[in-house]
């Protein structure tokens, strides 16, 4: 009975989507992009006396390759196909326009739409913000809508390739699958010493989705201490999410265990409906107008047994001479796998599929990753609110690496360079 049953729907059913969803979740809450930026285009206040209504776009026409057909890289978590051996501008081409309008001095309105890949496969438009801004004095203020979910040291936005340097975040670290959420976010500075304190907090519900799970309904705290000091910037990240969805073959497999009355204790460590996630973040960043450098270091952990915790640590440093910026970046990403034992005997048939069965969902879940990419690359700023960049990013996966690629080849070796061009643009 279970022997039909079990192992033929977990190993052939659900491998594809395990392998994708044990891809996505573990960086499901990672964070902090922290590249460093150019420009900062997203919430810019008008003049309130000239121009009380505005409006701005942003853009970024990109191309990118692998070296290596043996695995696709994912840019985001978000994406279903990743960069492959054959030139694609699906990963890295986006395009959005973003309204303001102040109602008075302390009132405002924003609403921002942008085209980018999606899980869908399509560039369907979404309206990544929308939300009225109250600036209660010159300290505090808060938002209530559709709110950014930002998580940047020096730039405002990762949306807008303009804003940063590099032409996208190194795939293991600080790949954020959610742009925003609906709820409320408030902002309260005050002057500390020489620099300026900032605390920041965000409460809402995700609206979007993965390839292979859906977040949307998933509640997300986010809290962040921020504090600047002539060129320097500390942050300190801090968001935690309860998953609002069941994996249907987790689902299967505890009634199973159930059935055979293993213990709770194993079977509450399935659940993924209402588990939480926790991710941290610590950088510290800074920028004189010529050099420009940054250091972080990532900390997730999530309470269920089969979403693996890890940790990343992200280091950059670029140099503007005139119109061109050089850089260079190395990222540092590893995941734990987890242990579980049903503590049912072997010897027994039934039990014996179980076991199988579970051992080989803590084998798929558990393939984590032990990744390290290297990144050279250039920006050239050829006129104003205009950018070409180019750059190759040299991945050292490991053959446990599953998070960061697809459709990957069983011989492959873990090693692949990505080469991308992209024109990035703000008006």
């Amino acid at each position: 009975m279970y022997r039909s049953k079990m192992t033929s729907e977990i190993s052939q059913t659900s491998q594809t989507n395990r392998l994708k969803m044990r891809r996505i979740l573990p960086l499901a809450l990672g964070g902090a992009l922290s590249l460093p930026g150019h420009a900062q285009t997203q919430e810019a206040s008008p003049d309130l006396l000239s121009n009380a209504f505005t409006i701005q776009g942003f853009g970024t026409l990109g191309v990118a390759r692998s070296s290596n057909g043996d695995a696709h890289i994912l840019r985001s978590i978000r994406h279903p196909k990743g960069i492959g051996p054959r030139w694609s501008a699906r990963q890295d081409t986006m395009a959005g326009l973003q309204a303001q309008y102040r109602f008075n001095e302390r009132l405002g309105a924003t609403l921002q739409t942008a085209s980018y890949y999606q899980d869908s496969g399509n560039f369907r438009p979404n309206i990544t913000a929308a939300f009225l801004k109250f600036d209660l004095d010159s300290r505090f203020s808060f938002r209530l809508g559709r709110v950014p979910l930002d998580m940047l040291m020096l730039a405002d936005t990762r949306m807008v390739g303009y804003s940063y340097i590099p032409i996208r975040p190194t795939s293991e670290a600080y790949n954020v699958p959610l742009n925003y959420v609906d709820g409320i976010n408030a902002r309260w500075k005050t002057p500390l010493g020489d620099g300026v304190l900032s605390l920041d907090g965000t409460a809402g519900f995700a609206r979007e989705n993965l390839p292979a799970y859906k977040i949307s309904g998933s509640k997300d705290i986010k809290g962040a201490i921020e504090y600047r000091t002539g060129d320097w910037q500390f942050k300190y990240f801090y968001n935690k999410a309860w998953l609002a969805h069941e994996d249907e073959n987790l689902t299967r497999l505890r009634a199973a265990l159930a059935t055979a009355r293993a213990s709770s204790r194993v079977t509450d460590r399935l659940v993924i409906k209402n588990s939480t996630g926790i991710y941290q973040s610590l950088g510290m960043g800074y920028d004189d107008g010529a050099w420009q450098a940054q250091l972080v270091f990532d900390i997730m952990r999530y309470e269920n047994a089969t979403l693996t915790n890890g940790k990343a640590f992200h280091a950059f440093l670029g140099r503007r001479m005139g119109n061109l910026t050089p850089y260079l970046g190395y990222s540092r990403t590893r995941t734990d796998s987890k242990h579980l034992s049903s503590g049912l005997p072997n010897n027994v048939p039934p039990f014996a599929e179980i076991n199988a069965a579970l051992a080989y969902v803590m084998r798929l879940s558990g393939t984590g990753m032990d990744s390290k990419t290297y990144t050279l690359g250039t920006r050239w700023d050829f006129r104003p609110n205009m950018a070409l960049k180019a750059q190759v990013d040299f991945i050292r996966g490991g053959e446990a690496n599953s998070v960061v690629v697809v459709d990957t080849d069983p011989n492959w070796n873990g090693k692949t360079s990505i080469v991308s061009l992209t024109l990035d643009f703000v008006f």
